[in-house]
C-alpha cells in the first residue's frame, strides 16, 4: 500500500485490510492513535473489476475528532457536551467541556455520576448491547441528562450530556 506521502507501507497484516479482503465489503476499523498522536479510524473498501476477483483495497484514515464544529452547527446552550464513545466507554472525541478528554473512560471518570435510578453497570450493559436511551446524571455536581444513541459502526455511540433545563425547554 501507499501512505499519504506516497511511500510504500505493508498493510497485509492490518485487520482492516484482511477483514476487507475476507468480507469483500467496506470495513471500519476501531479508533486508534496514529503516528502523529491523533485519534483516527480506517475506512477500507475493496477494489475490483466487475466479475473479477479483488485487486486490492483503498483505505482512508479519517479523523475521529468529529465533534469540534457541533456547537457552531447546532442549537447549543453553551453547556451541552457531545462525545463519540466506544462501546467500552473510552471517549474518542469530545467537545463542550473540560471535565472529559479524549481517551478518558466515561464509566470510570470521577467527573461523571449516574443518578440513583440507574447505575454505571446498567449504562455499560445498555451501551454494550447496542441500546439507546436517556439517563439522569451529574457532571461535576451539575444535574444533567445523558442521551446515548448507537450509530451502527463498530459499536460507537454518540453521547449528548445536556442540562435538564435544556431537555425540557
Amino acid at each position: 500500500g501507499l501512505d499519504e506521502t506516497g511511500s510504500e507501507v505493508d498493510v497485509s497484516k492490518e485487520s482492516y485490510f484482511t477483514d476487507t479482503i475476507a468480507a469483500n465489503s467496506t470495513v471500519f476499523s476501531d479508533i486508534f492513535v496514529n503516528s502523529d498522536g491523533k485519534y483516527v479510524f480506517a475506512v477500507s473498501s475493496p477494489v475490483k473489476q466487475p466479475g473479477a476477483a479483488i485487486l486490492g483495497t483503498v483505505c482512508l484514515y479519517m479523523p475521529a475528532d468529529l465533534f469540534q464544529k457541533i456547537p457552531d452547527m447546532n442549537m447549543h446552550d453553551g453547556r451541552t457536551i457531545y462525545m463519540l464513545l466506544r462501546g467500552d466507554g473510552v471517549i474518542s472525541s469530545v467537545v463542550g467541556t473540560t471535565a472529559f478528554a479524549q481517551g478518558d473512560n466515561l464509566y470510570t471518570s470521577g467527573s461523571f455520576v449516574i443518578n440513583a435510578n440507574t447505575s454505571n453497570e446498567k449504562l455499560k450493559h445498555n451501551i454494550s448491547n447496542g441500546r439507546s436511551g436517556m439517563e439522569e446524571c451529574t457532571v461535576m455536581g451539575d444535574a444533567r441528562e445523558l442521551i446515548y444513541k448507537a450509530i451502527g459502526v463498530n459499536g460507537w455511540y454518540i453521547i449528548e450530556i445536556t442540562t435538564e433545563r435544556y431537555v425540557t425547554a
